[in-house]
């Protein structure tokens, strides 16, 4: 449509580098004049090549200017220079908003008013081609940007050939396009627009189809069609329908924006109610539930849509009549006549099977999995009988203060004394509290929250404590005092039992046997809130908050915590105490004013949450169990399974006519794929869905915390700003999936899980492979509940890499801490990746094993050393590599099944025991017989003598045979071997 419209040109190689491009003009004052075909160069990158092919020699102009350096000085008076323009400095919006560089490949009134000085242009041969300075007094002008239009205007231009689509198999046919909504108006069309409609905001209705793209720009359909009066629309009954009204705040600011809804009504008298409309970005209901609004503002000059949707009756039909009035800075009102017509059948699942309806976008507002009285397996209901609770395998008693005084893992008592509330009074003494009330707030099959007020003097103390059905306990403590005052400490002290507390990891411990003491203070480079202390048999970890509950695993929120970090005061001790590991986090010396309060909250968690799964041995992946990864043809796209259902559909109905146990698909919440159709919509919502900034990403190169802008052409194309690029891959058929980064504390988050249950909708029982975890523990909570609606059985597994320290970054945040909140719901850990797989027995127990918090980890050592027998002590094996499959097939010849019991070396029940220090064994026995699997951290090769009590065993050690079985290529076969003698 190169005749009506124009288009913006750009041409990339292979870097995605931009290395030619030529602006629209005004398509009614001159042609567009560029050739663009889509080509892909077999050779090696080259410019030359690039350019030669793609545009053809004879099309080029001689003087064409293709940019390989640009110098000059900017308005801060600062020189620069470009040694090759990237596609962020040359993409259409962002030229418009006047880049030094924008010279160099835009001319037309739209850069007018950018403020450059001695600008300097050469072509890839360093011949300068545009000189400012001397374009200025050759000219007489004194504006840069009339003096940089001038001087490329004089250019030769190419005439434009013929665009060709850069459509790929499979993709959105609408993907690349630029038309109608990215097509820029011109300065010309906005001000023909303005001289028409005098008002300081304009409006503009626009269908599903035509998302609302720039923030910055209007688009020129707008200038050339005017606001409509009134907006049609069409759907089916059930319909969720979805629409726009574009703000272009043309003359003024927008600071504030209402909208009301009248009835609609058909001739027929059937009504829509004015209820069921809302608008997405004004109000809505958070990943908590909790309903919310929000201030809808703008900018003088800018654009923002708001998106509004209804649902449509099943029984709707025919035209139905209503208005929307919209009230702006809390005078002007403009209402909008809204005719929608209803046709044909009724639609599935409200039109969520067609995603170019928008219709999820109420998704958005979802509150699926947050049912107080549904409970994920296998957990059971928290039972309270006065100050004591109890919940799946453990019971807590809260003391007269509201911190546990009594801890019970099984038939372990786990504190050595009750918990403390450690207030050191300005004489260094113990202030010595007393209850002066308590109240059990709310009591649920999930949670019970009880609060227990005290006093001290003038100092009084809240506790409220909150606990869950999965061991998790948040307490949010206050102090407040009648007058100023002044403590020397504030904190909490866990006393654990000494010969329970065998392991410690997190506070920057990277995971090891317990150390005699332990110091941690707040450093802004860490995300190393959290710690956990224990064994297999128990253990308890903490957790420090800050004022609000969120997840953000680039880092921490620094004033979030402000009051446990106290100016760098703040931290946490672990001592050894007489028969006690004391755990202790504190604020430090700290000063009140009179009723000033000092708000406090970490929350502890009661491990192991569960019991490990007796099938564990049968859940397989890369083997019974079929995990579709992103890229894939049945799952293309990051974070977004909703476009390929169909070939999901057909794999899984095969998965299941062979006999495997299931499938799993790769969807989480890190980032989301550009082929989202409703990404334009969500971004829309400004930070609350999309990162601009501060995106973690893990590439091929390692992880990275991104900026705004950048990223994949299509990005800088189409979104420009407002974003932060994540994930990118090349899929099968050429296309390339670009992700943006995205936050998991916001209404994303209820899309995501109603995406979940879509997606079981469709297909039956399917499992979801975490890929890292980009929302907290209510999001995963969520999560499990959705996963398990269907039946009891559900597949959680969980992959990540060592985030405390590996090639490219080191935020010390130990996984098995700064993962415990989510650790309740997954069924299998998968974590490799830049683990520290030499390291010693006690970080592979603290940080690999997982059987401390009741799930098996089926190590990934991506990269990483093969320790098979290492692994297996810990009733496992790896997932990938030679190794894997040999095991498992051992495991198979064996018998090791659901109802073989596991006797790890770190129970004190295994019948047997090694003669050295770093070399272990565990035993796993089925009726009849026993294997013993025996892994060794020793420096260097030791003979080993087992020392095996073979009435535990329940065997006669005269009549046992013992030999070391076949297992391909990680153990040669032995007969008959004898215990008597060391083992090599």
């Amino acid at each position: 449509r190169q005749e009506e419209h124009g288009y913006q040109a750009l041409v990339y190689n292979l870097n995605g580098q931009l290395v030619a491009g030529i602006s629209r003009k005004d398509s009614r004052d001159k042609d567009v004049e560029l050739v663009v075909r889509n080509w892909k160069s077999p050779w090696p990158v080259d410019m030359d090549q690039w350019l030669h092919v793609t545009l053809g020699v004879k099309t080029l102009p001689e003087k064409t200017v293709i940019t390989s350096q640009i110098s000059g000085v900017g308005d801060d008076g600062r020189p620069f220079t470009s040694p090759l323009l990237t596609a962020e400095d040359a993409s259409p919006q962002r030229l418009m908003q006047g880049p030094a560089p924008a010279f160099a490949l835009y001319a037309g009134d739209n850069n007018a008013g950018v403020q450059v000085r001695n600008l300097v242009i050469r072509d890839k041969h360093g011949k300068v081609v545009v000189d400012g300075n001397t374009a200025r007094r050759a000219m007489g002008i004194e504006n840069t940007a009339e003096v940089a239009n001038a001087a490329l205007d004089a250019l030769p231009q190419a005439k434009l050939v013929k665009m060709e689509s850069r459509l790929q198999p499979g993709e959105r046919p609408d993907l690349n396009s630029f038309f109608p909504m990215e097509i820029i108006a011109s300065e010309k069309e906005q001000a023909e627009l303005l001289a028409k409609h005098a008002e300081a905001v304009l409006l503009f209705p626009e269908d599903r189809t035509r998302p609302i793209v720039m923030p910055d720009f209007i688009p020129q359909k707008w200038a050339l069609e005017g606001p409509q009066d009134t907006f049609k629309g069409t759907c089916q009954p059930s319909e969720y329908y979805c629409w726009q009204i574009g703000v272009f705040a043309a003359r003024e600011e927008v600071r504030q924006l209402s909208i009301t809804y009248s009835d609609l009504k058909n001739t027929k008298g059937k009504v829509i109610a004015a209820k069921e409309f809302t608008c997405f970005n004004i109000e809505g209901t958070d990943h908590l539930g909790r309903a919310f609004t929000k201030d809808f503002t703008l900018g003088k000059g800018l654009v923002r849509p708001l998106w509004i949707g209804m649902m449509t009756p099943d029984d709707a039909e025919g035209e139905y009549a209503g208005n929307v009035t919209i009230k702006i800075n809390g005078v002007v009102e403009k209402t909008i006549p809204f005719r929608l017509k209803v046709e044909g059948p009724k639609i599935s699942h409200h039109g969520d099977d067609e995603p170019w309806r928008h219709s999820r976008l109420r998704w958005l507002n979802s509150t699926r999995g947050l049912e107080d009285d549904v409970l994920p397996p296998p957990f059971t209901p928290v039972k309270r009988d006065g100050p004591s609770l109890a919940i799946l395998g453990r019971d807590l008693r809260a003391g007269p203060l509201g911190l546990p005084e009594k801890i019970t893992v099984g038939r372990s008592d786990v504190l050595a004394s009750p918990a403390r509330l450690d207030v050191l009074g300005s004489d260094g003494r113990p202030l010595a509290f007393e209850p002066t009330g308590r109240k059990v707030e709310k009591e649920t099959p999930s949670r019970v929250i009880e609060t227990v007020d005290s006093a001290s003097g003038d100092v009084r103390a809240s506790v409220r404590a909150e606990t869950w059905f999965d061991g998790a306990v948040n307490y949010d403590i206050t102090l407040q005092s009648r007058r100023d005052a002044a403590f020397q400490d504030v904190g909490v002290a866990i006393p654990m039992r000494k010969e329970l507390a065998k392991y410690f990891v997190g506070f920057s411990n990277r995971g090891d046997r317990r150390p005699a003491s332990w110091r941690w203070k707040w450093d802004r480079r860490y995300n190393d809130n959290a710690a956990w202390l224990g064994g297999v048999e128990a253990g308890i970890g903490v957790k420090l908050l800050g004022e609000t509950d969120y997840w953000d695993p680039a880092g921490l929120h620094w004033d979030e915590h402000r009051r446990w970090i106290n100016d760098g005061q703040g931290g946490a001790a672990l001592d050894e105490n007489g028969d006690a590991v004391v755990l202790r986090v504190f604020t430090g010396e700290t000063r009140l004013k009179a009723d000033e309060p000092l708000r406090l909250r970490l929350r502890l968690y009661v491990t192991p949450f569960k019991p490990l799964r007796p099938d564990h041995w049968n859940l397989r992946f890369f083997g019974n169990i079929v995990h579709y990864h992103h890229s894939l043809p049945q799952n293309p796209y990051i974070n977004y399974p909703f476009m390929t259902i169909d070939a999901l559909k057909t794999s899984f109905d095969e998965i299941k006519a062979r006999g495997l146990r299931g499938m799993t698909v790769y969807y989480t919440l890190r980032e989301i794929s550009n082929i989202a159709p409703e990404l334009f919509a969500l971004r829309s919502l400004g930070q609350e869905v999309v990162r601009s900034t501060g995106a973690l990403v893990y590439g091929t190169s390692g992880w990275s915390i991104q900026g705004e802008g950048g990223g994949h052409p299509w990005l800088r194309e189409h979104l420009v700003a407002g974003y932060s690029p994540c994930w990118q891959q090349t899929l099968p058929t050429g296309a390339v999936d670009a992700a943006v980064g995205t936050n998991g504390d916001g209404r994303l988050m209820n899309y995501y899980i109603e995406g979940l249950a879509w997606l079981q909708k469709k297909l039956g029982y399917v499992g979801v492979y975490l890929d890292g975890i980009g929302y907290d523990r209510i999001g995963m909570m969520r999560l499990a509940r959705t996963l398990g609606a269907g039946g009891g059985d559900y597949y959680l597994p969980f992959h990540t890499g060592d985030d405390y320290k590996n090639p490219w970054s080191e935020f010390h945040a130990a996984p098995t801490a700064n993962y415990l909140e989510h650790l309740p719901y997954v069924t299998q850990l998968m974590w490799g990746e830049c683990f520290w797989y030499d390291g010693p027995e006690g970080y592979w127990m603290s940080q690999l094993a997982g059987l401390p918090f009741g799930v098996d980890n089926q190590f990934y050592p991506v990269p990483g050393p093969d320790y098979p027998f290492r692994v297996m002590l810990y009733a496992s094996s790896e997932n990938v590599g030679q190794s894997a499959q040999d095991i498992r097939a051992f495991w198979d010849r064996w018998g090791i099944n659901e109802h073989t019991r596991t006797l790890g070396y770190w129970d004190s029940a295994c019948p047997v025991k090694t003669n050295a220090p770093d070399v272990f064994a565990s035993v796993y026995t089925n009726p009849g017989k026993a294997l013993i699997c025996i892994g060794s951290w020793a420096k260097t090769a030791v003979p080993v003598t087992l020392a095996i009590d073979w009435k535990s065993l329940g065997m006669d050690p005269a009549t046992v045979r013992v030999t070391v079985p076949d297992i391909g290529g990680v153990q040669k076969p032995r007969e008959n071997l004898d215990l008597a003698r060391p083992i090599p």
